[in-house]
């Protein structure tokens, strides 16, 4: 599953916890005797989760996609089935979608308690619904969790590592053993969040999404021009449900609480009023919780919370770094996988960061001076709590999205005030009293109607003003650095003048680390003297980078699960980042189908790149299609030169493009489909050479192997991109007589509805004696060799089959 550490390493942190455990408890020091020995034990808890969901994934991949099943458990998470749900499939508009928390009898995945997404078209007649909480067994066939396994990307199946999340169902029948109760927490709080949304309907569309996704985490409906002005302002945290959301939340419900309490004269004079709004708050906060949808995020925040209102309510001083410990301490308990999600590490560290400096950063109160003193120490204030978090966060964020946002310290202080103290709590409130009285909903929601535009209009202006630049992120060790540099340096800033120059030098070194480390991979990249081919898993699709000697780097297609799913934003262009790679010689599209095509517009729109080839008919590019052209005017806008395709040498490595011909040069002779009329390219470096097919068909390969023979330029080649995910109307004699593959790669989606590849087709691979690598069994497919020695291959989903 990708999990840090190897066994040598578990055994040598397990002995070195027995041996502190011993030598504290030998010295009576039994505090740190019973850390060590609390260490010992979520360190033997981490390592039975690891074995179990080894065990589920070696589960899963025994698993046939279609199998059917029945599972029996509790639904959660009730709703509509959008595209965002399952991969990018379209559903019918009656289609109920929630999971499944329970058990799945004999599934080879065992008797472990997993979790089910459940899709199910009701019939126009159905009566039948299912509310949160219910008891209910579901039967239909099983499809495989929405994931990938790339390089350098973490867990392929997170939801498998981190839910116990298996997969989806396609139901066809479902039958409710028992109702949950109507004071069930969950089930109260899904009718409270269906409410709610159905009172923001009484807004525009934008501004209802935009409530919609701050107030209530539904952040699906957001238009991508909000998310790009979020994303230059530095402050996409505030575009949803996050930690500080629940905490502005839960801070200013404890003060509404104590306010209302101490007007009255009663209570006021008979309990104490803080201990009593604070008990009160916790309840409120894990149910605001449960309304935006459980994110690992707001459970940190709410678990925090929480301990804070607790020390308020047993009348003790409320530590921040006690609260942090508790709260990352169950998560992690939950499970210890949550320490690989993203949102998780920057929501720990951006809380880190404010209770480490924000407190002793910028100018201090004063009891003199006036409003204006005031306003001064209150916006000195919120520059440092957002320099603290955004500094100590930066190095991770480029490291996890190759981006970094020069504007953030000024979009955080101006967007993230008015979503948390302005949006939100307007947006909560009056969504609540238009939910009770649903005939005044437009004047109950018009305040946060107000707050909602303006603050969309001020993330506009960061979209149109506000850069994103995009940056190649260090590996692991320099990320770390730098984290740990940004915080010294904040340290350096608040210490004494003689801990200041210790905590300088600790930076400068941990910087020049960093700097040697990007530097030494930049070197690998420009003096390489190997040819490195990855077949990216990006479903189903083609998306490969070719890397050769000096530095060339060619994308031959770039994947494209439809509109919900970016294959390009989402998995190509962070590998090429993660590569080191800024500059790219070549992008091929072999067709263009959305399936190979869609993903191409992001690595043109966010990489230089010298030329682009593109299949185009034998009657001019005035005859392309509109995809066509908007592909080229894309890539024109950004300097990169659309050229035909045109065979040449650099360093050694050849590409040569294979057709389709139209006389003598290259482009689709009236008759072919979009599929034959595939761009076919060849590389070869150091006597071996691999060969992309694109979608070929019977017509293309026959045209492709007339094309040779004519012209006596024949593609052989070691390595074949099986053309067409391995359809049954690929891959004929014509093409293995051309090429003369000696291993074949499919790239396919696991469970794809088309089926490929199809058995018949493997069963030729077979009968030849080509050995077949596939994304969809072995994730991405890393082929390599230098100017000495074999091609060897490298499966990111463990040892690839014997070739």
């Amino acid at each position: 599953m990708g999990v840090a550490g190897t066994v040598v390493w578990w055994w040598a942190c397990a002995a070195g916890l027995v041996a502190c455990c011993v030598w504290f408890g030998r010295r009576r020091v039994w505090i740190l005797a019973l850390a060590a020995l609390l260490g010992l034990a979520g360190q033997g808890w981490a390592v039975w989760q690891v074995v179990a969901a080894r065990g589920l994934e070696a589960g899963l991949n025994a698993t046939t996609p279609g199998t059917p099943l029945c599972v029996q458990g509790r639904a959660f998470n009730v709703g509509e089935a959008t595209a965002e749900d399952d991969g990018g499939d379209r559903f019918a508009p009656s289609t109920q979608r929630f999971r499944v928390d329970g058990h799945v009898p004999k599934a080879a995945w065992g008797q472990a308690q997993i979790q089910l997404n459940v899709f199910w078209v009701r019939a126009p007649d159905e009566g039948l619904t299912v509310e949160e909480g219910d008891q209910v067994q579901v039967c239909g066939l099983w499809q495989p969790p929405f994931g990938f396994f790339n390089p350098g990307a973490g867990p392929g199946w997170p939801q498998v590592a981190l839910k116990a999340a298996v997969g989806s169902i396609r139901a066809t029948r479902v039958s409710v053993r028992s109702h949950a109760s109507r004071l069930w927490p969950w089930r109260l709080a899904a009718r409270f969040r269906q409410a709610l949304s159905h009172s923001f309907a009484a807004l525009p569309l934008d501004r209802a999404a935009f409530l919609r996704a701050t107030v209530l985490g539904e952040r699906a409906a957001v238009s991508a021009d909000v998310e790009l002005g979020f994303k230059a302002a530095g402050a996409t945290h505030a575009l949803s449900v996050s930690g500080l959301h629940l905490a502005a939340v839960a801070a200013l419900f404890f003060v509404g609480l104590r306010w209302l309490l101490l007007r009255s004269l009663h209570v006021a004079t008979v309990v104490r009023v803080r201990p009593w709004a604070a008990a009160l708050s916790i309840p409120a906060v894990l149910f605001y919780t449960l309304v935006t949808g459980e994110a690992v995020a707001t459970w940190r925040s709410a678990l925090m919370a929480a301990c804070l209102f607790a020390a308020y309510a047993v009348r003790r001083a409320p530590a921040l770094s006690a609260s942090l410990a508790f709260a990352t301490l169950v998560v992690v308990a939950q499970s210890p996988f949550w320490l690989l999600d993203v949102s998780f590490q920057l929501s720990v560290l951006s809380v880190c960061g404010l209770a480490a400096f924000a407190g002793r950063l910028g100018p201090k109160a004063a009891a003199e001076g006036g409003w204006w003193r005031r306003v001064w120490v209150w916006f000195g204030k919120a520059m440092a709590a957002t320099m603290a978090a955004g500094l100590v966060t930066a190095p991770l964020v480029a490291f996890h999205f190759g981006e970094v946002t020069p504007a953030a310290p000024l979009g955080n202080l101006i967007l993230t005030p008015l979503v948390e103290l302005v949006v939100v709590p307007l947006g909560l409130l009056g969504a609540a009293l238009a939910a009770a009285v649903p005939a005044l909903a437009r004047v109950m929601l018009w305040p946060a109607s107000v707050g909602a535009d303006a603050t969309l209009w001020v993330a506009s202006r960061f979209a149109h003003g506000a850069p994103v630049w995009h940056v190649n992120a260090l590996g692991a060790w320099g990320t770390a650095a730098l984290t740990i540099a940004a915080a010294a340096i904040l340290g350096a800033w608040i210490a004494q003048t003689s801990l200041r120059r210790k905590l300088l030098l600790i930076a400068g070194g941990l910087c020049l680390f960093a700097m040697l480390a990007w530097v030494q991979r930049w070197w690998r990249h420009q003096h390489s003297q190997e040819m490195q081919v990855t077949f990216l898993d990006v479903g189903q699709g083609d998306g490969a980078v070719v890397q050769g000697p000096h530095g060339f780097v060619a994308v031959v297609d770039g994947g494209g699960l439809g509109e919900s799913f970016d294959t390009g934003a989402r998995l190509l262009t962070p590998y090429l980042r993660r590569q080191g790679i800024s500059h790219i010689n070549l992008v091929v599209l072999s067709h263009p189908h959305p399936d190979h095509a869609l993903g191409l517009f992001s690595v043109l729109q966010n990489f230089v790149i010298d030329e682009l080839w593109m299949p185009a008919s034998g009657e001019g590019p005035a005859h392309d299609g509109a995809f066509i052209r908007n592909l080229r005017q894309t890539a024109q806008a950004r300097g990169t030169r659309v050229v035909e395709p045109h065979g040449f040498t650099r360093d050694g490595l050849s590409v040569e493009p294979f057709g389709p011909w139209d006389g003598d040069h290259i482009a689709a002779p009236a008759g072919l489909s979009v599929n034959d009329a595939s761009l076919s390219v060849r590389f070869a470096f150091a006597g071996h050479a691999i060969f992309f097919a694109g979608d070929l068909e019977g017509p293309g390969e026959n045209e492709l192997a007339e094309g040779a023979r004519s012209l006596g330029r024949w593609p052989r080649s070691d390595v074949l991109k099986v053309p067409h995910h391995g359809s049954r109307t690929s891959s004929s004699q014509e093409l293995f007589d051309a090429v003369g593959p000696r291993l074949a790669v499919i790239s396919a989606g696991r469970g794809n509805r088309f089926g490929f590849p199809h058995a018949e087709v493997l069963r030729r691979y077979e009968r030849h004696a080509v050995p077949i690598l596939r994304t969809d069994r072995d994730g991405a497919v890393q082929l390599s060799w230098g100017r000495k020695g074999p091609v060897t291959a490298t499966c990111v989903r463990g040892p690839c089959p014997p070739l």
